[in-house]
């Protein structure tokens, strides 16, 4: 469908969907429930590139665990019964996210390197056919004469070989995503960087390790996306794909966020001993983020600044 000046229904999707999928005051909410997050350190660090290459991969189709990835990125130990590539996409994850964490600036340099870094094969034989993995020809380059489909929906990506158009858009978003609040940032990142299929393969993955680039440059607690409900973030990305709609993603990241932000705390042994359960706390600080209300809950409130 072309809506005017011969633009694309993605171009103009792209260029004029609402940018902002929360209210900043509800990005400020979300960035104000970490009173219990320690310092981003390199201890920090070493345990969310073990939650974000599981999490990540998870929502790829991995078949590694929780354990598998832990016991593959912290001892070298990997599932002798599971496919390599799953391996493989785990310790992509864990390079990418070092890279981020050394040099988080949301630049076009940088989301070409974590994109190469994400989808390297290594020279693997037994990997070279999965769909996780590009050639090096690919690898961290915007697309430009591949034409690329999504399977399973009716969305077409945009495509005008020769023309630069999607490096362009790319620079685009990301110069937008550096003028909005991190949260806000993350959620725009994950919807338009698949969107446009900036890259041949690996957009997804991209946009979940970009969202974080703003919130740890700008000190605060990373998404690892462990607990993210992977039916769920696919009918966000459906929504948005086929009807420009980005609410359902925005909630799907306000609970995925809050799950990560939990799942970092240091909670005081006499909260886990007074009935501590991740779900129903999960539960209250949304709320408390969608509407303002502070929560009447005293362990909830513990985590607000």
């Amino acid at each position: 469908m072309q809506t005017q000046d011969n633009m694309s229904e993605a171009e103009f999707v792209l260029q004029h969907t609402e940018v902002q999928a929360q209210s900043v005051e509800q990005a400020q909410r979300l960035t104000a429930i970490q009173a219990l997050v320690p310092r981003l350190d390199a201890q920090f660090l070493a345990s969310f590139v073990v939650d974000l290459s599981w999490g990540s991969s998870v929502l790829e189709g991995s078949t590694y665990s929780m354990l598998d990835t832990e016991a593959l990125l912290l001892y070298g130990q990997r599932h002798p019964e599971k496919p390599t590539e799953d391996a493989v996409l785990a310790l992509n994850h864990r390079q990418a996210a070092q890279a981020l964490w050394a040099n988080p600036a949301l630049t076009l340099d940088n989301v070409c390197q974590w994109h190469a870094l994400l989808t390297s094969d290594h020279g693997l034989e037994e990997v070279a056919e999965s769909d996780h993995f590009l050639p090096a020809h690919q690898r961290g380059k915007p697309r430009e004469y591949e034409d690329v489909n999504l399977g399973g929906s009716a969305y077409l990506p945009p495509f005008r070989p020769g023309t630069g158009y999607i490096a362009k858009s790319l620079v685009r978003i990301l110069e937008q995503a550096n003028a909005l609040h991190p949260v806000q940032a993350a959620v725009y990142l994950m919807s338009r960087l698949p969107y446009l299929q900036a890259f041949a393969n690996g957009n997804k993955r991209t946009s979940r390790l970009a969202a974080n680039a703003l919130l740890v440059s700008q000190g605060y607690a990373p998404i690892s996306f462990a607990d993210m409900d992977k039916a769920s973030y696919i009918r966000g990305m459906a929504a948005f794909y086929e009807l420009g709609l980005v609410d359902v993603l925005a909630q799907v990241f306000v609970q995925g966020y809050i799950h990560s932000i939990v799942r970092s705390s240091v909670v005081p042994v006499a909260m886990r001993g007074a009935g501590f359960k991740v779900g129903p706390l999960v539960q209250t600080l949304t709320h408390h983020v969608l509407t303002g209300q502070r929560p009447a809950d005293a362990l909830a409130s513990r985590f607000l600044r």
